[in-house]
């Protein structure tokens, strides 16, 4: 099902990082339920390290995990191993539809030219990080829509939730 969109969640700092020791270098409350909101109900993929770093798989979705390093014996229901990026967004894809990249860097560079549409939460800050998110190539993309979020008591940076689309 090739019409099924490949669309990359991410937030990412002016800088480009996305992660730090596996780790997010904010806390947004904001971007957290906007992220529940979009990926609930539909299929992950992502790296071993990304899943790692959840204290338990998240609730109401397909955790599609990228890995040569492990052994899923056993496995709650919502996680599938694969050895390939390609085989799990071939399941998510016959399985789903909307296939949600979710990280971490390598994942994301090595779908950057499958996916469809990115939603990126742009972060006004420059991060401390050692993962970070490939640059893309804005006469490739379209922005489709903005939503500004402004600095608060529970946000320290103004964000913006950005949806592009591959023109």
């Amino acid at each position: 099902m090739d019409n099924v969109p490949v669309i990359h969640i991410v937030a990412r700092s002016t800088n480009g990082v996305i992660g730090k020791e596996g780790q997010l270098p904010w806390h947004l409350p904001k971007d957290l339920k906007f992220f529940k909101e979009k990926t609930m109900g539909h299929s992950m993929v992502m790296g071993r390290k990304t899943f790692e770093a959840f204290p338990s798989p998240l609730k109401g979705r397909m955790h599609l995990v990228v890995s040569k390093k492990v052994s899923p014996e056993s496995l709650p229901e919502n996680v599938k191993y694969f050895n390939s990026i390609q085989e799990a967004i071939d399941w998510a894809k016959e399985n789903d539809n909307l296939v949600y990249v979710i990280g971490g860097g390598e994942i994301f560079n090595q779908t950057i030219d499958i996916a469809t549409d990115l939603l990126i939460t742009e972060v006004e800050t420059i991060a401390d990080g050692d993962v970070f998110y490939p640059s893309i190539n804005l006469d490739r993309w379209e922005l489709m829509q903005s939503e500004p979020q402004s600095a608060d008591e529970k946000h320290p940076f103004n964000f913006a939730f950005n949806h592009y689309k591959r023109k």
